[in-house]
């Protein structure tokens, strides 16, 4: 069963997750959106802007992903980018200090963390008991994990690892 650390590991990483793909989406996110990555353009909420720029960090995470094809230079490379992207979305906010931020309420905030708590039990548990999960997509992430990269170096054309359906998307 879950423990506090883990329950706290699981949460730290949560956000960690958060702030690297929410820094790298402010920087297509934050073209789309205001037309400047430190101008404020619209009065939109900010936490209303946070779904989107997820996924515009993940679009922008994959990208890289596929591009280089090797985990650690795409960490890298995606780190980076990260990087830049919050210390621009950092100073979007403060140039925004005079205007109303337009942030949630403590109802709106405590609503929003009880419905991702809901959500979050089955999204981590679900997983475990598929059999999918076990014998295609956990294989298949041990195989990317061990070789580095997403590659043919993984070994996807090896006959012992054709029955795990290695046509399936990896990612």
């Amino acid at each position: 069963m879950f423990t506090v650390i883990n329950i706290l590991q699981i949460f730290l990483f949560i956000i960690a997750g958060i702030f690297y793909l929410g820094g790298q989406g402010w920087l297509l996110g934050g073209l789309l959106l205001h037309k400047s990555l430190i101008k404020r353009k619209s009065d939109t909420l900010l936490l209303g802007e946070l779904p989107f720029l997820l996924i515009c960090g993940m679009i922008i995470n994959y990208f890289i992903l596929l591009l280089f094809q090797h985990l650690v230079i795409s960490l890298i490379i995606s780190g980076l980018l990260a990087v830049i992207g919050l210390c621009t979305y950092t100073l979007y906010f403060f140039t925004i200090s005079g205007k109303k931020r337009y942030l949630p309420t403590a109802g709106q905030l405590t609503g929003i963390l009880l419905i991702c708590f809901i959500f979050l039990g089955p999204i981590l548990t679900e997983p475990l008991h598929e059999w999918d999960a076990r014998t295609i997509w956990f294989f298949h992430a041990k195989m990317i994990f061990e070789a580095e990269t997403i590659g043919q170096e993984a070994g996807w054309q090896h006959p012992s690892v054709q029955v795990t359906h290695t046509d399936y998307p990896k990612l």
